[in-house]
């Protein structure tokens, strides 16, 4: 049963990634950040409705530490990191520095060794 939930809290994290994306509403660059905080809010979620044996630190679960970590992580990494420069999808070609220059001939180049 966990799988199912767990699967179908990733496919809505992954709608939300897509509609994001597709709207250019997250710099380029930054998705990526936005899923790790996504999956660390969705794990924090799971984790906290588990009653089962576990490690603990300072009084909580380390699962739960985990998703803390992701979550600061994602929202450092949007707040602080360089959004990469938008590119053009082709770079254009580099002008040649002589393009009426001769190019020889490869066929007389093949001659025969003398001897």
């Amino acid at each position: 049963m966990w799988l199912k939930r767990g699967s179908m809290r990733v496919l809505a994290l992954m709608a939300v990634l897509l509609w994001l994306d597709a709207r250019r509403k997250v710099p380029r660059g930054k998705l990526f950040a936005v899923y790790v905080l996504g999956y660390g809010v969705g794990r924090l979620w799971v984790e906290s409705l588990r009653i089962d044996k576990a490690s603990k630190i300072l009084g909580a679960r380390v699962n739960i530490w985990v998703s803390l970590i992701a979550i600061v992580g994602g929202l450092a990494w949007l707040a602080f990191g360089r959004a990469r420069a938008e590119e053009p999808a082709f770079a254009a070609a580099a002008p040649a520095d002589d393009v009426d220059a001769e190019v020889p001939d490869e066929a007389e180049d093949r001659s025969p060794p003398a001897g």
